[in-house]
């Protein structure tokens, strides 16, 4: 019963999260970026939030990640009082790297199918 609570909060998470960094976070160290995933505890206590940074740099993600780190606390305190919730999340954010995965598994394959048509 809690697994499927944390799923629906953690959706509900997910949507204000998004929300949130769209319209009313205006630190412009925070580049273009989409929020992928988000892992919640079954205790609804810890909140592991994945965003893809769109610009590749390392330096450009590095600020991004660092922006979203100082922004955590706006970000828990907004999610606590527009969710009505006991308590507001511990929220981390983690770059998601499985788009580039995917982009990298693309290659190979067409790398491949060149080479057996060769």
């Amino acid at each position: 019963m809690k697994a499927k609570r944390a799923a629906r909060v953690a959706d509900l998470l997910r949507k204000e999260i998004t929300d949130l960094l769209l319209k009313e976070i205006k630190d412009p160290g925070i580049g273009f970026i989409t929020v992928t995933g988000l892992d919640l505890s079954n205790d609804l206590r810890y909140a592991r939030v994945y965003v893809s940074v769109m610009d590749k740099s390392p330096e450009q993600s590095e600020v991004t990640f660092a922006a979203l780190q100082r922004a955590s606390g706006f970000i828990r305190h907004r999610v606590y009082k527009n969710l009505r919730l006991k308590h507001a999340p511990e929220i981390k954010f983690f770059p998601d790297e499985s788009i580039d995965r995917g982009f990298r598994i693309d290659e190979v394959l067409k790398e491949l199918e060149k080479d057996e048509e060769e």
